[in-house]
């Protein structure tokens, strides 16, 4: 028998469920977004000089874009459309993951989201209404962006292991 939880833990309980599935999410498509830049720009010397290291989702999205659309036009017209979608997203994860959220007392399957807003000119707290099942289907449209990029990446590492066939060699022998 599993003890009982208090509202705090239970609040506790399903904000640790929204945050996570959003950012699950989130890690799927940034490690996506990488290997999509590592694969588009593997000719170009100019992308040898990038620092990887402190990439946020922002910057990702921003290559990935700017290399589909530099070296392979044909796959950036089929996701055009898309990348506004990323950004929403983008968006609407860093405020269920950075911001504070208040559940509401009355209706347990909805919460506000405490985002800070520059308005008029002054810093405000600015509470964005959700629901659980915002999120979820937020999630789930998001996924099928995932499939949708996950395809074009697979396509453009099979051209790239095609023209270097050394690169996938060298990387199963590791």
């Amino acid at each position: 028998m599993q003890p009982q939880l208090n509202k705090g833990q239970e609040q506790l309980l399903k904000e640790s469920k929204v945050r996570g599935l959003c950012a699950a999410h989130s890690a799927d498509m940034e490690a996506l977004l990488f290997r999509l830049i590592l694969y588009c720009s593997i000719d170009d010397h100019e992308a040898a000089n990038r620092d990887f290291t402190n990439m946020t989702l922002t910057d990702k999205i921003v290559l990935a874009r700017v290399d589909l659309r530099k070296n392979y036009p044909d796959r950036f017209l089929n996701h055009k459309k898309h990348f506004a979608s990323l950004n929403k997203f983008n968006k609407f994860r860093g405020r269920l993951i950075h911001c504070d959220i208040v559940w509401d007392e009355t209706k347990p399957n909805e919460f506000k989201v405490l985002d800070v807003q520059k308005i008029n000119g002054e810093w405000r707290i600015v509470p964005i209404k959700y629901t659980i099942q915002d999120v979820a289907r937020k999630c789930a449209d998001f996924g099928k962006l995932i499939i949708e990029f996950a395809n074009s990446t697979k396509d453009i590492i099979a051209i790239v292991d095609k023209k270097y066939p050394e690169l996938n060699k060298a990387a199963k022998s590791k």
